[in-house]
């Protein structure tokens, strides 16, 4: 698995330290902030390096899809110019009431890009999944707990079906607590394993935002470590998330 950051702010130093650190993807947020000679240096040095391009959409409606799709296209296209493997829609969405909107939406966003020569990274769901999933402990009754997951996911397959069909891929959230590894482990095997296969068994997976969250001072202070600490924790993390998972993107460098 590659890991790298993600950045909504590329200064000359940012790009340095890209570059130095070899890293295996980079996310750009826009609209500002993002020079395209600053990218294209960064994709010449590195050109086995992921680059992924999220714009920030507020709100995001999802009614009328396919509408709302060919809006967001339109706000992308202006970067097409730049060095960017995938381009997201939304971000942290998928309610339950609103799964087959954002089914139909995603189908046609990863369309209206596969058909211009660009690939869509769809979902960037929260936790790595849509909300409304089991409420109760897996251990509980692992059975059900599947099937619920399944049933939500399955509402997102149209979509999926057609970003993969258009050589796009699927991107998650995984942040954790230090203490809380053995559940992201978990979600990520049933998932992949139980979920998405075997119809989804080859969609590549990114983990679009990857990092350490709810501790004290949330993700901008990780848990008060120092540089050594968080850099331990997430080696260890991401192997733990390394099956089936392509890269993993920092939140948040500059």
């Amino acid at each position: 698995m590659k890991v790298g950051i993600q950045s909504q702010n590329l200064t000359k130093e940012v790009v340095d330290f890209v570059i130095r650190a070899r890293i295996g993807v980079y996310k750009s947020i826009g609209p500002s902030g993002h020079d395209i000679q600053f990218l294209w240096q960064i994709k010449n040095a590195l050109p086995n390096c992921i680059f992924i391009y999220r714009h920030y959409f507020d709100p995001q409606p999802l009614w009328s899809p396919k509408e709302q799709a060919q809006n967001v296209y339109n706000s992308l296209k202006d970067y097409f110019e730049f060095p960017y493997d995938f381009y997201e829609g939304y971000n942290e969405t998928g309610l339950w009431q609103d799964a087959d909107n954002y089914s139909e939406f995603t189908a046609e966003l990863a369309r209206l890009l596969g058909e211009s020569g660009h690939h869509h990274m769809a979902c960037s769901f929260s936790v790595g999944c849509p909300q409304g999933y089991a409420d109760f402990p897996y251990e509980e009754n692992p059975t059900e707990w599947i099937r619920q997951l399944r049933e939500y996911w399955f509402h997102y397959f149209d979509g999926l079906a057609e970003t993969a069909k258009y050589g796009g891929a699927l991107g998650l959230h995984q942040y954790s607590l230090p203490q809380h590894n053995d559940f992201f482990t978990l979600f990520r095997d049933v998932l992949v394993d139980q979920v998405l296969y075997p119809d989804f068994e080859n969609i590549p997976i990114h983990l679009t935002e990857f990092g350490l969250d709810d501790g004290p001072g949330g993700w901008r202070e990780g848990w008060g470590w120092n540089a050594q600490q968080y850099a331990d924790w997430m080696k260890a993390t991401a192997r733990l998330v390394a099956k089936r998972v392509e890269t993993a993107a920092i939140f948040l460098c500059g």
